[in-house]
């Protein structure tokens, strides 16, 4: 305990200063999110305690409160030591005081959070029930009555939070009263940390009914927004992009006649085309090659797309590799139902090896396929056999050559084909679509299984990407027609975006005859400079809704496609959780 005493933090793992990334101003102003909230229609934020560093939170945290156990524990100590005859008040004083290490700084922290979720007019309440100064004479007296203090929040808590957080503010209430009548320490921090939960849980609720309630209107200014932001960093060169455009002429030129040739001579759409081109030479045939500066906000969407790709790419050559294999031993080819249990035991033998590149894991599991090739194909032909160490002997040879470079360049070559033509058409189509129009058109209605859904990308707030995690959720037959659809909703908001801006500005150090107000809020951190040191990992970070904690719920109705002019939602609070009652309507009002 003196250990904890001594080296753990100071102030509680959960701070005004940490929920101040989930203020409206925060939300608004933060890039990454408003480019997100385009490919997900439920996003939402949650507690961030992913990986290593939210491993690293969880312990610092446990060391916090256990820090806080000792404190209080000393306060016991110097309560009792005041009964005892020849008690020097003086002469304790200077230990007493020291021995303040913490408490007064989480009292404090309440009595912030409080009064940024509560209205103006509580403030005053607020202040006379935790006046730090006058808790910390009476702990020091030994006379605070923590368990009056406690159900006084818990009026304040039940009357402006969502109801069904009503049982965790009792439990909260129950572990401070054990703790009052059975001098139990434990149980009183266990009170303290519940109430700090609580007070984020309701953090949470109002940043999520918020970015509900302006999804529309985000989506809306996607465009004019990532440009002004855009222009911003270009003006004060933190953002480089002749080389950007320079990828871009390179594409046109590398591909010009060769190009699929438009029904009519249009300048704009051969634009588009090569820009299509050159996305899917980067996600196909050049899945080692960074993508370009430009593509900053798509990176982790990007890099799980060309991972699937490739997975796909394998699938295929597999799946060939077995349809040869079928047809010398029974005459037959595969079919749907035989293909989906085949790509299902490829997926989770590969998944097997980890998160290595997707290369690696199928040759590492060449053995395990062709085991699992053979003996799906000796049950297609009826054979009561199971294994035929001859016949796995030879799928695996055939494996590693058909996995080997110039066979799946060729695999490559064709899905990258068949892709330009795919996500072209139906860029094509959507150009000249609004915002609001293109989410509609390419973002599922929650709940709807006509597209299988992507994981959500890994970072958040602009953090450099992490390693791509093993899919569970194995993509479906019609992989291609999500892979399709997802490809082409980036580059549609990509083109629009940046066309202007750079791949067709003539002279891209000068020529901004165009204006644009440059944009003055926060920008993502930038993840193409090495010297660049990376941001603090934010308290929250936002995803989908299959992702959240249980604990994170919230009503949503995703079914409905959005209008730039969104309607009140029902069942949602009467009066917001804000610092203010004049807040405006549209601000008072959970990527899988």
């Amino acid at each position: 305990m003196a250990q904890f005493f001594y080296n753990a933090a100071r102030f509680p793992p959960i701070t005004k200063q940490s929920l101040s990334e989930l203020d409206i101003g925060s939300i608004l102003s933060n890039p990454k999110l408003r480019h997100d909230v385009n490919f997900d229609r439920e996003l939402h934020f949650r507690p961030n305690l992913d990986g290593a560093k939210g491993r690293s939170k969880i312990r610092t945290a446990e060391e916090y409160w256990e820090a806080l156990i000792a404190e209080l524990e000393l306060y016991n100590y110097f309560a009792q030591n005041t009964t005892l005859p020849g008690y020097d008040e003086q002469a304790w004083a200077p230990y007493i005081k020291a021995s303040q290490v913490r408490i007064p700084l989480i009292f404090e922290t309440i009595r912030d959070i409080l009064k940024n979720l509560l209205p103006e007019r509580e403030h005053a309440s607020v202040d006379e029930h935790l006046d730090v100064s006058m808790l910390m004479q009476e702990i020091e007296k030994g006379v605070c009555d923590l368990l009056s203090i406690s159900r006084w929040l818990a009026q304040v808590l039940k009357a402006h939070c969502a109801p069904m957080r009503d049982a965790w503010v009792d439990k909260m209430v129950k572990q401070t009263e054990i703790g009052v009548q059975t001098c139990s320490v434990r149980s009183i921090v266990y009170g303290l940390r519940e109430l700090l939960g609580i007070l984020e849980a309701m953090k949470l609720d109002v940043a999520n009914h918020q970015i509900r309630h302006l999804r529309a209107m985000l989506i809306e200014a996607t465009i004019k927004y990532e440009q002004e932001c855009h222009w911003s960093r270009i003006e004060c060169s933190r953002m480089s992009v002749e080389s950007s455009q320079e990828w871009y002429l390179r594409e046109k030129a590398l591909n010009h006649g060769a190009l699929p040739a438009p029904p009519s001579k249009n300048e704009s759409r051969e634009q588009l085309a090569a820009f299509v081109h050159g996305v899917s030479r980067k996600l196909v045939t050049d899945p080692r090659e960074p993508f370009p500066e430009t593509f900053y906000l798509d990176l982790d969407r990007l890099r799980l797309i060309r991972a699937e790709l490739q997975d796909l790419i394998h699938f295929e050559i597999c799946s060939e590799v077995f349809n040869s294999l079928t047809e010398r031993l029974c005459c037959r080819t595969a079919g749907l139902d035989t293909r989906q249990l085949l790509r299902d035991a490829l997926f989770a033998i590969t998944s097997f090896h980890g998160s290595r590149e997707v290369s690696q894991r199928w040759t590492m599991a060449i053995g395990n396929i062709a085991v699992e090739l053979v003996r799906q194909a000796l049950q297609l032909a009826g054979s009561s056999q199971v294994y035929d160490s001859g016949l796995v002997q030879k799928v695996e040879e055939e494996l590693r050559y058909s996995l080997s470079p110039q066979p799946y360049a060729r695999h490559a070559a064709a899905l990258e084909s068949s892709l330009v033509q795919r996500v072209l058409e139906g860029a094509v189509a959507h150009i000249n679509s609004s915002p609001i129009d293109i989410f509609n058109a390419f973002i599922a209605p929650a709940g709807s299984h006509l597209y299988p859904s992507p994981p959500p990308p890994p970072s958040c707030y602009g953090e450099p990407a992490i390693v791509l995690p093993v899919r569970h959720s194995l993509p479906r037959v019609d992989a291609m027609t999500d892979l399709t659809r997802r490809i082409t909703h980036i580059a549609i908001l990509h083109w629009r975006t940046w066309s202007p801006l750079v791949y067709l500005n003539k002279d891209i150090k000068t020529d901004w005859s165009w204006h644009i107000t440059p944009c003055t809020t926060p920008q993502p951190a930038q993840l193409f400079h090495a010297p660049t040191p990376p941001p603090p990992q934010p308290m929250h970070r936002f995803r989908g809704k299959f992702t959240i904690n249980p604990s994170v719920e919230q009503e949503t109705d995703g079914n409905k496609s959005l209008s730039s002019s969104p309607e009140p939602e029902t069942g949602q609070p009467t009066e917001p959780h804000s610092p203010s009652e004049t807040a405006s309507l549209a601000y008072r009002n959970r990527p899988r």
